[in-house]
């Protein structure tokens, strides 16, 4: 029997309260259709695919903690529709839906979803869509059946305050040039009714390997990111001075300079469908962000720069810039290499009674060397900036703050480019990347090469040196998938609730993992959750549902997009996958 991926339902709801089931008019029905998403290898998609794994489904709807309605109706009562009424009125309702593989016991859930803040009404019309997903933890990489509208990678993804997922930017493409140029489209995932909406309103400009942050108004500020990214290794001409050959490049005009609120449409689809007049309804808009003069506000983001984001209050955020490339002065400046730097920069985003402002800029102190795309955490006012550094460096790593810059990690031998990274509380895990080395040549001097690092490190911002990852039982240290640790321009995601950091995919031999890391232990799982994915993934964005702690809540990652080489031959997917954790 192969693998079943996902189920999904959707449900119209034509439903009146009160009153008995039996006296209704017969119009008064639930019409539902099922659809099962398999592998593509099957393409059976009717319920008759898996009728003999079904005993029955559940229906249950909720006002609060209190059950309004609930029944279960096995597949031969369902049939092609069927009737549930006797429903009262409701104003914040949750219907759900459960797949039950024995209809005596509510526990036996295979596939399930929800739909909230529904509106039921005496003699009204309800029309849901509800998206089933699976339950079984063993059952990996579920798949939405419905992708993306634009297959992309490098892309944002954020998790709205309602719970859809809000998917901006990214590569389309690389061409035969190994040039990847950014996208501008914006599109919803709604995980509930399972619909995936483009919207007319794009961003301002394309951007892509941008930071995306949710504020309270329910908007979301885009900041940095690049236009294009040249997926080939560096001549020597092309050679930063003190750096090695790089795999990747970007052009010193590449990087977007201006900063964007972008307004997302309220309310959510089911939310519109079932409710005549919604409260609110918020069409998608944007704009660029002003300073405190009035005028467009633009910072100094640099090509190669890293940008982390720290939310201080729930209407503003903190945005320090890290290292990139400073233009040089050419005649040619479109393609001038430029020269690596050490500046760094912190500045404010407001966002009061729904405008959002800028703070002047902050010069940080200098660092005693540049940095390109280091791996970033923050606290307290202090910025560790781990790798990119050049090739003949002492040093790992610096801790910056307004007042100094002082370098950590002296002779560890880890000068770390492009490393999959994710900052938890006051720490910095790594994983993998390129690994600068030293080289010494016949003539006694000192070169440096890129070579793949297998490390995982933990990273304290206080620290001189980073904690490496244990040995196992075979007296080997825990490194990043043995054996596979072609790791850069991967997703790394963190699941609050089991203390636990999932790397997905990567460049090389590395992109169709799936990783899980202790983040307390380092140590990493051995068989499940970690497993080789379906597909090979460069660039792809993860986020953990729900998106903060909830342990009553079905806890798992969307993975969106990605690509399978990005040499110029590969493809772009639109695949929206969904893993249990």
């Amino acid at each position: 029997m192969k693998k079943l991926f996902c189920l999904f339902f959707m449900i119209f709801a034509l439903v009146s309260c009160g009153g008995n089931e039996q006296n209704e008019p017969e119009e008064k029905e639930l019409a539902v259709s099922l659809r099962v998403a398999r592998d593509a290898s099957n393409d059976c998609i009717s319920i008759s695919c898996i009728a003999e794994k079904i005993d029955a489904i559940y229906f249950e709807i909720k006002e609060g903690e209190n059950i309004i309605k609930e029944k279960s109706l096995t597949i031969e009562e369902l049939g092609n529709q069927t009737t549930l009424t006797g429903i009262k009125n409701a104003t914040n309702a949750t219907l759900t839906v459960k797949v039950l593989q024995d209809r005596t016991a509510k526990n036996s859930v295979t596939w399930q979803g929800r739909a909230t803040k529904l509106h039921f009404e005496k003699g009204k019309t309800t029309e849901v869509k509800i998206q089933l997903y699976p339950v079984n933890k063993l059952q990996q990489e579920a798949s939405m059946p419905q992708k993306l509208n634009i297959p992309r990678f490098g892309h944002s993804a954020t998790v709205l305050s309602d719970g859809r997922i809000l998917i901006a930017g990214g590569f389309t493409s690389c061409g035969s040039n190994h040039k990847c140029l950014a996208e501008d489209s914006v599109e919803i995932i709604d995980l509930e009714s399972g619909e995936i909406e483009k919207l007319e309103q794009k961003m301002s400009e394309p951007r892509a390997l941008h930071k995306a942050v949710l504020m309270d108004d329910g908007s979301v500020i885009f900041i940095g990111g690049v236009k294009a990214l040249y997926a080939a290794e560096q001549t020597e001409d092309e050679a930063f001075e003190d750096y090695p050959l790089l795999p990747y490049s970007f052009s010193t005009t590449s990087a977007v300079t201006k900063i964007e609120k972008y307004m997302p449409s309220y309310p959510k689809y089911n939310k519109k469908l079932n409710e005549p007049e919604p409260e609110s309804v918020t069409a998608n808009t944007t704009e660029l962000i002003k300073g405190e003069d009035g005028n467009t506000f633009e910072a100094p983001f640099k090509a190669f720069q890293s940008v982390f984001v720290d939310q201080t209050a729930e209407n503003k955020i903190d945005v320090f810039l890290v290292g990139g490339l400073d233009v040089e002065e050419s005649e040619d400046s479109e393609n001038s290499k430029g020269k690596p730097s050490n500046k760094s920069y912190r500045f404010s985003i407001t966002n009061n009674n729904g405008t959002a402002t800028a703070s002047a800029v902050t010069n940080l102190a200098d660092s005693s060397e540049p940095m390109l795309l280091p791996a970033l955490a923050h606290t307290n006012g202090s910025i560790l900036a781990v790798g990119g550094r050049p090739g003949t460096s002492e040093y790992a790593a610096s801790l910056i703050s307004e007042s100094s810059s002082e370098n950590k990690g002296k002779d560890s031998g880890l000068n770390l480019f492009f490393t999959n990274n994710i900052a938890v509380d006051r720490n910095l895990y790594t994983f993998a990347g390129f690994n600068a080395e030293k080289i010494e040549k016949e003539d006694g001097d000192e070169s440096s090469t890129i070579k793949y690092s297998h490390k995982i490190l933990k990273w304290d911002v206080f620290g001189d040196a980073p904690t490496h990852a244990p040995q196992n039982e075979k007296g080997n240290e825990y490194v990043v998938y043995p054996g596979k640790g072609e790791v850069a321009f991967g997703e790394t995601v963190y699941d609050e609730i089991n203390e636990r950091i999932i790397l997905i995919g990567g460049t090389g031999g590395a992109s169709n993992i799936y990783q899980v890391i202790s983040s307390t232990t380092l140590e990493w799982y051995q068989g499940y959750p970690s497993h080789d994915m379906k597909v090979a993934l460069i660039m792809p964005k993860a986020v953990v549902i729900p998106a903060r702690k909830s342990p009553t809540e079905q806890l798992f990652i969307v993975i969106t997009g990605g690509i399978n080489t990005i040499d110029g031959t590969g493809s772009a997917t639109g695949n929206v996958r969904i893993n249990n954790i």
